[in-house]
């Protein structure tokens, strides 16, 4: 079982806040597919096994019911969003792929609704930005985001990103938080001109490769970053991936490699 495959099963986990962190989005979605403004097609990039947008579409009749293009890169979770599809009579385009890549879904734009669930918590502040201002070229006019952002210890971006979205012409049409847990944005493209063009490439997952950069880094000489890098990230990492915890210098070296290699690798390790 990969990384990201693991992180899918703490939505099964009620108590957590990635689980009520679904509840919101599918909340918000059937919201939108309800909603006054006709919701045709939607395009959902990182999108997992599916399960925030599929169970949704199955409460409303088949002529109500949008074009839905799943994008994901692993194998084994677009399979599972496949047979979530199929099992739940849903029409949907599941495309194994870099959803970072503009050729991997440009023939899919544009679309009423763009998805970027697990997305802005893994790439870096500059790539966010791109992908913000890059959205106006992805939707049709007077379409929605709908976005995730989870609070990190060491900085709270929401209010930054919000701000970024209305920057780029959109209009908040809700924000659901909890002070210290997930954020769910939903934001109306409201500006009628957009100047924005869709880059080769909108993101990349690096947030793991930085990290296990700056602990290898810190693995002999320790010092106040490495410190409070491991402090912050190794419950995570132990409990994830590797089982016993292990003492600060397994984790910064060996282990802490065998992560920035998948997350180079592959580009989809979540939080």
């Amino acid at each position: 079982m990969t990384d990201w495959q693991e992180w899918h099963g703490h939505y099964d986990d009620r108590g957590s806040s990635l689980s009520r962190r679904l509840s919101v989005v599918q909340q918000r979605l059937d919201e939108l597919v309800s909603g006054e403004v006709s919701v045709r097609r939607i395009l959902s990039l990182c999108a997992g096994d599916g399960r925030d947008i599929l169970p949704v579409l199955t409460r409303h009749p088949d002529e109500q019911r949008p074009e839905v293009a799943l994008v994901e890169l692993d194998p084994a979770l677009a399979a599972a969003a496949e047979r979530r599809a199929a099992d739940a009579g849903v029409a949907a385009t599941v495309v194994v792929g870099d959803a970072g890549l503009a050729t991997t879904w440009q023939g899919t734009v544009p679309v009423d609704l763009l998805m970027l669930c697990g997305i802005f918590g893994n790439i870096s502040e500059a790539d966010i930005r791109n992908t913000i201002d890059a959205a106006c070229a992805m939707l049709q006019p007077g379409g929605s985001v709908l976005w995730t952002r989870g609070y990190f210890t060491h900085e709270d971006l929401r209010p930054q990103i919000r701000q970024w979205f209305s920057v780029a012409g959109f209009t908040e049409s809700s924000f659901d938080s909890e002070p210290t847990g997930y954020g769910v944005g939903v934001h109306r493209l409201t500006s009628k001109t957009c100047a924005a063009t869709v880059p080769a490439r909108l993101f990349s997952f690096i947030r793991f490769c930085q990290l296990c950069s700056s602990l290898r880094r810190g693995a002999d000489g320790g010092g106040p970053c490495s410190d409070y890098l491991l402090k912050l990230f190794s419950p995570f990492l132990v409990h994830r991936r590797f089982g016993p915890p292990y003492t600060r210098r397994q984790l910064a070296t060996r282990q802490a490699a065998q992560i920035s290699c998948y997350a180079t690798e592959n580009g989809t390790i979540r939080l």
